[in-house]
C-alpha cells in the first residue's frame, strides 16, 4: 500500500516499480533460493526502498521542484514461516492472530522520540508536530525537500525512505494481515 500526500505521482509510482526494485537487488535470488531467510529479505527489503526513492529523485519532475509529493508505504512479504512487514510513515500493518489483532508497524510521527532527534541533526525543526511545521511524517519516498542536506546519508535525512522491518514466525493461530492506510 502507498499513500500519497502532496499529490499522487510517487505513490503511483512507488506502486508501479516496487517490486521490479525489489526483485533486482543483488541479495534478492539468494534471499529467495535459502527458503525466505528473513534476515537475508530484511537487508534487500530496505536496499529496494532507498534505491526507488534515488530512483524518483532523478525524475525530471521532481528535479524542478514541478511535482512536491511523497508517499508513506506498508508492505509485506509473506514466507512459508515468517510474515515480513516493511514500514515507511504512517501506514499501518496488523495481523489477525488467536482471534486478536496483533500490531506489525508503528507510525513514523515527527514528534516520535528518535525522528524529532533526527530532524533536528539534520538541521530540521518539529513545529506543530510536523516537520519544518509542514509535513505529519517523518518518513516517506520522494519528499525531497526535506532531503537536501548533502553532508549526511539518506537515512539521516529529516525526511527518509528506511524502513522499518518487523520479522515475525508464522503460527497455527495466525489468520491474516491487514495493510492499510488513511488515504
Amino acid at each position: 500500500v502507498f499513500d500519497g500526500h502532496g499529490g499522487e505521482l510517487a505513490a503511483k509510482r512507488c506502486a508501479q516499480l516496487f517490486i521490479d526494485f525489489l526483485k533486482k537487488q543483488p541479495g534478492w535470488e539468494a534471499a529467495v533460493a535459502s527458503g525466505g531467510n528473513p534476515e537475508k529479505i530484511k537487508e534487500v527489503y530496505s536496499d529496494a526502498h532507498f534505491e526507488l526513492d534515488a530512483y524518483l529523485r532523478q525524475m525530471p519532475v521532481f528535479q524542478t521542484g514541478e511535482d512536491r509529493s511523497g508517499s508513506t508505504s506498508i508492505t509485506s512479504i509473506v514466507t512459508p514461516t515468517h510474515w515480513i512487514v516493511a514500514n515507511t510513515g504512517d501506514s499501518r500493518c496488523v495481523l489477525a492472530s488467536g482471534g486478536a489483532a496483533v500490531a506489525m508497524s508503528e507510525d513514523h510521527k515527527p514528534t516520535n522520540e528518535g525522528e524529532t532527534q533526527r530532524i533536528y541533526k539534520a538541521g530540521g525543526i518539529v513545529e506543530a508536530g510536523r516537520v519544518q511545521g509542514d509535513l505529519a511524517v517523518s518518513r516517506a519516498f520522494a519528499d525531497f525537500g526535506y532531503k537536501n542536506n548533502t553532508a549526511i546519508d539518506a537515512s539521516k535525512q529529516m525526511v527518509t525512505v528506511m524502513p522499518d522491518i518487523t520479522i515475525r514466525q508464522r503460527s497455527d493461530q495466525d489468520e491474516f494481515l491487514v495493510l492499510a492506510c488513511d488515504g
